[in-house]
């Protein structure tokens, strides 16, 4: 599996990416808003050395969604604390290669719609600077190894724990006399307008400090979620518990516990213990949504969810002739929650995990479920049911057995409480649903790997007829709606930069295939790794006879295609749509080239380089023996400083390399 955003390669069933920080989801069901937890670690200035490890294409759905547990301990775990402790030893130079390291810097808790500040840190003879990219040589910082660093979103301000484990705090405009908070520190947030840092000392004990004095919140505390202002904290305590702390005052929320949900405003909680789920608002007490859960959507950023109950008895109860133990997930009663109460949609659901949903931002949540007749204890016969397992997979068998039995089975597609019927007879594997809920895909009649995709339009509720796009499509080879896998920036990509851009290959061999979209054949020996989409062209970015690390850099818009370069060894988007590209490589340095319309040469010699906020593009040169130049380029370049070792800007991007 790889990361969403960064595209790091990662074991099976990662809660977190060990390269930028970012969640995980386990469930193809719409995955749960980002919660305000600290922001995951900058990208690192791109090195010709990545391209031993090739940028992975999106992530491909499972085949089978996670379970309850799985989703609401993922859910959870987007909440809990995310800062990683950063090595103090700074890798040595050798003499093969030069090795480029990264300072990491960890900025305060965010939501959509902040701007990234602008600016860089950057090491020169083992001493640490800051810049705010004015053009100028930047500020020294410390002259002392340094760890876990924070800006404010203003820029002003700066954290960091040195290498003895001491918190201080910085303006950026005069570094000379930095404050010291506290000593043994192991991890901290610091609110949006830095007044305030929360942190957790090595012995787990929690405090707040509002750069005057300090103030103890727990003698230990385990997961840890502080709200954007500081304000509000929750975390669990040493007895295992769930506390809200809020200025001053601790309240009790339940012991073992899965926070599954924080708003915006982290006055409202929902949480599960294993089998309920609650509602629980600061200062009133928790309120049941449901019970005896069998498995739950990913919730909003307001709060909306769909989830199914068992029905009563377990499944032998509904056969006549067989003692058959666990639950009937197939005659389930399904829910939708708005925020504050949950409505019935319907009884004897069986909701089918395989729905996959681009990432709807936060603002609407689907599922696709079937709905049969009544069904009463004892009304199945089990040699039926073996009789159809012969022939077909349990789910299959369970789906034949029970439209026989009850008379009934309509499938239905669920968007924002509201149900619409999903007219297709045939047997289909799995369903696509687009980032603005408007178009659906479907893979249907799927046999030896390959079915036939279809597409309906969808209008509020109402699904419309299907109707045939392509034949012998691989499930495997179906990539989705290319906006589902975009994040730039600090931020989740703006409604009106997603796009129906639905991506499958055929033919794909050697990592190659003919690439398709939307039902359309754009190009041949594209690479299944290396794609990209660009939010600011509403386009997708790939390689085409792409050979020992180089190929041809192509963009779609859905319209055109466009070749912007040959011989691209790696490229780099920014949220704007301006793309750098490397060129050249030649024993560690390459030409570094700036794509927005037209192709302009940047400079040559070059080792590595990341994009600023503003887009603007950072980047070394003339590297000898780890120390190079860097260099700041508006349009043209300009020197920074010279003997810099390492660096890094306040900005995430989405890189990709042609591979071998």
């Amino acid at each position: 599996m790889f990361c969403p955003n960064c595209r790091k390669e990662l074991p099976e069933g990662t809660k977190f990416c060990g390269g930028c920080g970012t969640p995980i989801a386990v469930s193809q069901a719409p995955a749960a808003p980002a919660q305000p937890v600290p922001a995951s670690d900058f990208a690192e200035p791109v090195s010709p050395m990545s391209y031993e490890a090739p940028v992975a294409a999106p992530v491909k759905p499972a085949e089978k969604g996670a379970d309850v547990k799985a989703i609401l301990n993922n859910i959870k775990n987007t909440v809990v604390d995310t800062v990683k402790k950063i090595p103090s030893k700074y890798l040595k130079i050798g003499a093969a290669a030069v090795a480029v390291v990264l300072l990491i810097v960890l900025v305060s808790s965010l939501f959509g719609g902040e701007k990234a500040p602008n600016f860089a840190l950057y090491m020169k003879d083992e001493e640490v600077y800051f810049t705010n990219l004015n053009g100028k040589a930047g500020k020294l910082v410390t002259d002392e190894e340094m760890e876990n660093y924070r800006i404010t979103m203003d820029g002003k301000k700066l954290f960091y724990i040195d290498g003895e484990g001491d918190l201080y705090y910085s303006k950026t405009s005069n570094f000379k006399k930095p404050v010291e908070l506290d000593s043994k520190v192991s991890q901290f947030w610091v609110s949006e307008n830095g007044k305030t840092v929360v942190y957790k000392t090595s012995s787990g004990a929690l405090y707040t400090h509002n750069l005057k004095k300090e103030e103890k919140i727990a003698k230990y505390a385990g997961d840890v979620a502080v709200s954007p202002d500081g304000k509000i904290i929750y975390f669990m305590n040493d007895d295992g518990d769930y506390v809200c702390w809020k200025n001053g005052k601790e309240e009790e929320i339940d012991d073992r516990i899965d926070i599954e949900y924080i708003s915006e405003d982290f006055k409202t909680i929902i949480y599960s213990d294993g089998k309920d789920i609650f509602l629980k608002k600061i200062g009133k007490e928790a309120k049941e949504i449901a019970s005896d859960i069998a498995g739950t959507t990913g919730i909003t950023a307001d709060g909306t969810f769909y989830f199914w109950t068992y029905p009563e008895g377990d499944a032998g109860d509904y056969f006549d002739d067989k003692d058959l133990d666990g639950e009937m997930n197939f005659l389930c009663t399904l829910y939708y929650f708005n925020g504050s109460k949950a409505k019935k949609i319907a009884n004897n659901v069986y909701v089918d995990t395989d729905l996959s949903t681009s990432n709807m931002n936060g603002e609407k949540v689907a599922i696709f479920y079937y709905q049969f007749g009544k069904v009463a204890e004892g009304d199945l016969d089990y040699e039926d049911l073996k009789d159809l397992w012969e022939d077909m997979d349990y789910e299959e068998a369970m789906i034949e057995l029970l439209t026989d039995v009850s008379g009934k089975c309509t499938r239905y597609i669920g968007i924002n409480g509201k149900a619409g019927k999903v007219k297709l007879e045939e047997e289909f594997s799995r369903l696509y649903l687009s980032s603005n809920g408007k178009t659906m895909y479907a893979l249907v009649d799927v046999e030896d790997g390959e079915g036939t995709l279809m597409k309906a339009s969808v209008s509020g509720n109402k699904v419309k007829t299907f109707k045939e796009v392509d034949s012998d499509v691989r499930a495997y080879d179906i990539e989705g709606f290319a906006c589902a896998y975009a994040s730039y920036g600090l931020n989740e990509i703006p409604d009106a930069n997603f796009s129906d851009l639905f991506v499958y290959f055929k033919d794909v061999e050697n990592d190659k295939g003919e690439l398709f979209v939307n039902g359309e054949s754009v190009a041949d020996d594209v690479s299944v790794d290396g794609m990209l989409y660009n939010p600011g062209k509403k386009a997708i970015m790939f390689f085409t006879d792409a050979e020992e690390g180089e190929g041809t850099l192509n963009m779609y818009n859905g319209k055109k295609l466009t070749e912007v370069a040959q011989d691209v060894g790696r490229y780099t988007v920014h949220g704007d749509g301006d793309v750098i590209f490397t060129t050249d490589y030649d024993n560690g340095e390459y030409t570094l080239n700036l794509y927005t319309g037209k192709v302009k040469e940047i400079a040559k010699d070059v080792s590595d380089y990341v994009f600023t906020a503003d887009g603007d593009i950072l980047y070394r040169s003339d590297v000898k023996d780890g120390e190079g130049d860097l260099y700041l380029y508006t349009g043209k370049s300009k020197l920074i400083d010279d003997d810099v070792t390492n660096y890094t800007s306040g900005y995430y991007c989405n890189s990709a390399a042609a591979g071998w």
